[in-house]
């Protein structure tokens, strides 16, 4: 089993992309993601890819509960994970750099990531993989961002790409993905280690 992910800027959506309303982006954005899905999953292209919401809004696909996915969306980059598996999948992507208020990094850290976070070496860098890292988790869990963040401590320590966490009683597999202009992260609920993750173009 392997897990698909894609990376795009928002340019490569929709150039115009920044021209748009909010609603537009949004379908713009939607549109771009099921036409990925859809390859992934090998299905024809005109195949209506139905979606439900849980309670806390996290979307799944209706008519295959056999594959799983999420998205995320930055202030410049969309980032989707998929893959067959009963597994949930969870993912954030920020933008980098970015601004950060203090108040807000010490309400997301655990004591032991401050205190990594005091010594790394690129601080706001630390900060975006703790960040994608409980947020992927979340999303994962499909309960989203509901939680006291500095509660949920991901034992990173700014040097390990690879872990796993148990949290609330079900173990979850991380990664942790650093690129100049952006930091992303993808979890899956499951005991064992994330399985090997294939980038896959919008039309491969």
């Amino acid at each position: 089993m392997i897990l698909y992910l894609h990376v795009a800027a928002h340019t490569d959506v929709c150039r115009h992309f920044s021209e748009l309303s909010l609603a537009q982006r949004r379908m713009a954005l939607h549109a771009y993601a099921h036409a990925w899905l859809r390859g992934c999953m090998g299905v024809p292209a005109d195949t209506d890819l139905r979606m439900g919401h849980n309670a806390h809004g996290k979307p799944y696909l209706r008519d295959d509960p056999e594959w799983q996915f999420n998205l995320s969306h930055s202030k410049h980059h969309l980032a989707i994970v998929c893959g067959h598996t009963p597994h949930s999948l969870g993912i954030d992507i920020e933008s980098y750099p970015r601004t950060i208020r203090p108040a807000v990094v010490e309400a997301s850290l655990s004591a032991v990531e401050f205190a990594h976070y005091q010594q790394a070496a690129e601080p706001l860098r630390y900060w975006l993989q703790v960040w994608t890292l409980k947020e992927a988790l979340l999303k994962a869990a499909g309960v989203g961002i509901q939680q006291d963040l500095h509660l949920l401590d991901t034992g990173f320590d700014g040097n390990e790409r690879h872990s796993s966490i148990m949290w609330q009683q079900q173990a979850y597999a991380l990664q942790s993905l650093s690129h100049e202009h952006y930091q992303c992260a993808i979890a899956w609920q499951s005991e064992h280690a994330l399985p090997p993750i294939q980038y896959r173009a919008l039309h491969p």
